[in-house]
């Protein structure tokens, strides 16, 4: 993920030299427990259009931004939320993964959205929101002519009223090996 980032950098000179948390934390022999491919770690919302940074409105956010760190070699596991505490806390359906990732990727559909945001004026509350104009567009120019409806996806944006932070939160079982005596 971080070289194709580094691949698509408008400065690649720059790019060169760019250092990715990821990369600082595994140079000093840390690995995180949190799998950052999976929907369900990522933090996925998206600047509302009434707040104080225009140039970001309708920008959409859609990343594993919360670590888990241990020493590498340490036997660590992931632990989904839902799986392991019981909380009315919902993390976003897996089942919209695929169009959240299309809509991040795609930049004609982001270009929609964010216009769409801006001329509708949305604010935080997606219930609100008028997404009927992005409803057409993704229904008439896309391969999701038969999606339900992109308000239900954007509903899930962080955060909302199952998950009123804007970072879903992380959990791992961390097993640590107690040591006696001088060495390892």
């Amino acid at each position: 993920y971080t070289e194709t980032i580094k691949r698509n950098f408008d400065n690649k000179d720059a790019a060169k030299n760019f250092v990715f948390v990821k990369e600082l934390f595994e140079s000093k022999g840390f690995k995180s427990t949190v799998a950052e491919n999976e929907v369900k770690n990522k933090a996925i919302k998206m600047r509302h259009a009434q707040g104080k940074q225009p140039k970001k409105f309708g920008e959409l956010f859609y990343d594993t931004i919360d670590k888990i760190l241990v020493l590498d070699g340490t036997t660590a596991t992931c632990i989904s939320l839902e799986d392991s505490v019981s909380s009315d806390l919902k993390l976003f359906p897996n089942e919209h993964a695929d169009f959240i990732d299309i809509l991040r990727t795609n930049v004609e559909m982001r270009k929609k959205l964010h216009d769409v945001c801006v001329e509708e004026k949305w604010g935080p509350d997606m219930s609100i929101n008028k997404t009927e104009k992005f409803d057409e567009f993704v229904k008439n120019e896309t391969t999701f002519n038969n999606f339900g409806s992109v308000k239900d996806v954007l509903m899930g944006l962080y955060p909302n009223e199952h998950m009123p932070s804007d970072h879903p939160p992380v959990v791992a079982k961390v097993t640590v090996k107690r040591f006696t005596g001088g060495s390892k």
